[in-house]
């Protein structure tokens, strides 16, 4: 009767291992890494939104407790503004300062619906275009009417937002006397303080 050879596993010893008894066991193969998902766009869009929100409540939320008007924002919160909508307001404030008499600029607040600092309590993301979220802010306490509220364009980065520009609907309805017509606070600024032609400098004789 043939017997099978019986199979024997066979260590190889160098001189320096002789000593050593077994087999090391070479280790099992690892699972490929599985390539993480990439939130999707509907995603991005909202974590998005929520970021814009949670800035544009904590500005109101500041601006009411501070008691200023839109210059105190602008000098204690520059940072909270786009360049081109900070350089208008603080155009604006400057040509206020040395104006005599009657006011020369802004003469309501841009960030409410009156002379005074409003109680806005509702906000909500209404739209996005390109790098921009338009917040709509809403005086809910007081004022509920649809024409009683205001948008901001806001624009975040992972680290910080600014206030990008501010829009207003139109107010009343269309050929009543107090019929006020949509704007926004960049074209509002550049009517009441049009930029002046640059002078022609003077032939070289």
């Amino acid at each position: 009767m043939r017997y099978l050879p019986l199979r024997i596993s066979v260590c190889v010893f160098t001189l320096s291992a002789l000593l050593a008894s077994g087999c090391k066991k070479s280790a099992p193969p690892q699972p490929a890494a599985q390539p993480q998902a990439a939130p999707s766009a509907a995603a991005a869009q909202t974590a998005l939104q929520q970021q814009e929100l949670a800035f544009v409540q904590n500005f109101y939320d500041w601006y009411e407790k501070s008691n200023v008007n839109y210059v105190g924002a602008i000098e204690q919160k520059p940072e909270w503004f786009d360049g081109p909508l900070l350089a208008a307001f603080r155009n604006d404030a400057a040509i206020q300062a040395k104006a005599v008499g009657e006011i020369d600029g802004l003469d309501y607040d841009p960030f409410g619906f009156g002379q005074d600092s409003s109680n806005i309590s509702g906000f909500k993301a209404i739209s996005v275009a390109g790098d921009r979220v338009t917040v709509e802010a809403m005086d809910i306490k007081n004022q509920p009417a649809p024409d009683n509220t205001l948008s901001l364009q806001v624009r975040c980065t992972p680290n910080a937002c600014v206030i990008v520009n501010i829009v207003f609907p139109d107010s009343g309805k269309p050929g009543e006397q107090n019929y006020v017509p949509a704007y926004d606070m960049l074209s509002e600024l550049a009517l009441l303080h049009p930029a002046k032609p640059a002078k022609a400098s003077k032939a070289q004789h």
